[in-house]
């Protein structure tokens, strides 16, 4: 086994996958993957694939060389999310607007708890690594791509409903703006 495989096969076990899931990740098939952990040679597309489904370091996959882990800016983690869920610019205009009005309603110790509640998952996320076991899904990546749309297409027509009602533009626009 050369030393990249070895490389790759420690990625499969950081991030708590089956070979089959990690292959699935990178668009090949589970025989290759298993190829790949003793003595297959990665194409340049694979290693690319490996590196940015799984923010590993180009250069420690290639060579050994550095962190195993890419630091990722918080916009790029941002935009990694809403491109993995596939959210339009429409949508997340409305998601991020709904966020903001829900907070704005919220009495001063809700909001109190809210930001302890954000500020414990950002310290809690800042201290655990990139790669993480997939049994520790966040109830939103448990839906598909189907039901998340359906569900923001549900929300999206409640708040449309919302808003051409009087109280609601007017309870709103006075906060918001």
């Amino acid at each position: 086994m050369s030393e990249i495989n070895g490389r790759i096969a420690q990625i499969i076990v950081e991030t708590g996958l089956s070979k089959t899931e990690f292959a699935k990740k990178i668009n090949v098939s589970q025989q290759f993957v298993s190829k790949l952990t003793k003595d297959g040679i990665p194409s340049d597309r694979t290693i690319v694939d490996i590196c940015r489904e799984f923010n590993v370091n180009e250069s420690w996959l290639k060579t050994g060389k550095g962190e195993m882990l890419r630091q990722v800016s918080d916009s790029e983690e941002i935009e990694q999310i809403f491109s993995a869920l596939e959210i339009s610019d429409d949508r997340l205009f409305w998601l991020i607007k709904r966020i903001i009005r829900a907070y704005w309603r919220l009495s001063d110790n809700e909001k109190a708890a809210v930001k302890k509640m954000l500020d414990n998952l950002l310290e809690e996320s800042a201290s655990s690594p990139a790669i993480k076991p997939q049994s520790h899904r966040h109830p939103v990546q448990e839906m598909t791509r189907e039901e998340l749309h359906a569900e923001l297409d549900r929300q999206l027509d409640l708040e449309r409903g919302a808003e051409t009602s009087p109280a609601f533009s007017n309870n709103t626009s006075e906060k918001i703006s």
